[in-house]
């Protein structure tokens, strides 16, 4: 059996189970609440944090849960609390209020007899609901999606403004994100900057494996980014452009890469991870302006997202070096290629990913790359394709693509593509053939380009079959012919649960 919402939506299952939320769910609730504490308790104790004495002294504490508007806590005073801690609505990943309808209709008509106040409405409130939902403004045509941005900027404003009115001077507010897309991070930073905080620190928390097929197979975060806020006490004495502060921004970014790489961070959540320490540095220096001035010439505030960009280009010229396992000097299709792989862990990504990565590795559009046949533009996202998918006609070695009949390449991607594409459809014996007539063997850019591919490709199999099947390709190829060049290690397979037939005996 399957829980019904092991994804953010409502797809149809055969079965799904889920709580009796009646009774169970309740006792469930405070049964994880109660050990997460002790947890968490029993760790500072462990670690020396806790002196001996106030560890054992009991500290009775009363309780208060209410149900309102993140942007009206009316029922709290001035610069009273200690500590804010918040995991927002994450930009448009999820329409929680649609959500809540498939428990709402019932809790009605059992919780809601005990507290009837919180269920006045039919269904739950998605008009006030502070989400990037451009269902809301369809009627606006093409604007819905910059409407619904903007709703939501708005909204969170104005909960991160209450937060920094109930804060105490000395307090902390603790924010969880969880978004790949560079324009949630915008918003949300600008939202922050905007309601008086600065980001101090960030520290990303892993929550699922990086190997699993899931993360295999789709470009997910598996890591929440905790950012740690504080009321912005200081003003600056004169006017920060960004042009002051890029190489700060770019040094936290490169410190952030090295720091967090070594706590076993991969893929899109090491770029994640260089996000905070970069919107730290702005925030440190708010307000910050543009080095672009707006439309009627006059000085605009900068956008996070701005120095985002320098952050990924930061992370996308390490990332290169470690990918190979030393400096690397290719051309920008290469580049792209490799980095998505690394980065994303999926064939598949957004469209918007693709193209930030693509100005990041030589100013390319995504445009460019699909007439190089390197990626597929599909609806909101794009897909790197086979070898198979890039064959082309004739033998110019200016033409990118898989060439089976080209005597050099100029782009090492190609090359790479083409020997995989001959060993995949001919057999290791014609790609072997192939490599002696064309010298690639003893071509650096493309023993380093081989390297970089099969280090950034996921090598993780699901019940024996390779789950990308361009890895099984380069395995096989390097297993028989290039025994200079290192193969990690294949991930440990995801564990799997299969559900069995029910007989009609029983």
């Amino acid at each position: 059996m399957r829980s019904l919402f092991d994804k953010h939506n409502f797809a149809f299952k055969w079965t799904f189970a889920e709580f009796e939320g009646a009774e169970a769910l309740y006792g469930w609730c405070i049964e994880r609440v109660i050990a997460a504490y002790k947890d968490i308790a029993d760790t500072f104790h462990k670690t020396g944090l806790v002196v001996e004495a106030a560890h054992e002294q009991a500290v009775l504490r009363s309780v208060t849960v209410t149900q309102g508007n993140g942007a009206d806590l009316k029922h709290l005073s001035d610069a009273s609390i200690a500590h804010v801690c918040m995991d927002p609505p994450y930009y448009d990943n999820v329409m929680y209020a649609e959500l809540a309808d498939f428990f709402y209709v019932w809790e009605k008509r059992t919780l809601g007899h005990l507290l009837p106040e919180y269920f006045t409405g039919e269904v739950t409130d998605k008009e006030n609901e502070a989400v990037a939902n451009p269902a809301r403004f369809a009627a606006f045509g093409r604007k819905k999606k910059e409407l619904a941005d903007a709703d939501y900027e708005a909204k969170m404003t104005a909960i991160f403004a209450e937060c920094h009115r109930v804060l105490r001077d000395d307090g902390v507010l603790t924010v969880m994100f969880t978004h790949k897309r560079a324009e949630a991070w915008d918003t949300l930073g600008t939202a922050l900057l905007e309601a008086g905080f600065t980001i101090e620190t960030s520290w990303p928390v892993n929550t699922e494996s990086e190997h699993s097929l899931h993360q295999a197979r789709l470009n997910s975060a598996a890591s929440t980014i905790m950012l740690v806020c504080r009321k912005r006490m200081t003003k600056p004495v004169e006017q920060i452009f960004f042009e002051d502060i890029e190489s700060d921004v770019r040094q936290a970014s490169r410190e952030a890469l090295v720091r967090f790489e070594r706590s076993g961070l991969s893929g899109v959540d090491l770029l994640l991870s260089t996000y905070g320490p970069a919107m730290s540095v702005i925030s440190g220096h708010w307000p910050v302006y543009s080095s672009r001035a707006s439309e009627d010439g006059t000085m605009q505030l900068l956008r996070p997202e701005e120095a985002l960009d320098a952050a990924r280009s930061e992370v996308a010229r390490l990332q290169l070096n470690r990918i190979v396992g030393h400096s690397a000097q290719f051309e920008p299709f290469t580049d792209f290629t490799l980095l998505a792989w690394h980065t994303f862990k999926a064939a598949e990504f957004g469209f918007d990913d693709a193209r930030r990565l693509a100005l990041n590795t030589g100013g390319l559009d995504v445009d460019d790359l699909v007439r190089a046949k390197i990626v597929e533009k599909k609806a909101g996202t794009v897909r790197l394709r086979e070898p198979q998918e890039r064959v082309v006609r004739g033998s110019s070695a200016s033409m990118a693509g898989v060439n089976p009949v080209a005597e050099h390449f100029d782009h090492p991607i190609d090359a790479v593509h083409t020997v995989c594409y001959i060993a995949d459809m001919d057999g290791l014996t014609s790609a072997k053939a192939f490599l002696d007539r064309t010298s690639l063997t003893k071509d650096r850019g493309f023993r380093d380009c081989l390297q970089g591919l099969i280090n950034a490709v996921p090598r993780v199999k699901a019940q024996g079959e390779w789950v990308v099947p361009l890895a099984g390709i380069l395995d096989r190829l390097v297993t028989a012919y290039l025994p200079d060049v290192v193969l990690p290690a294949v991930a440990a397979e995801p564990k799997t649960y299969v559900q069995g037939v029910l007989s009609e005996a029983g």
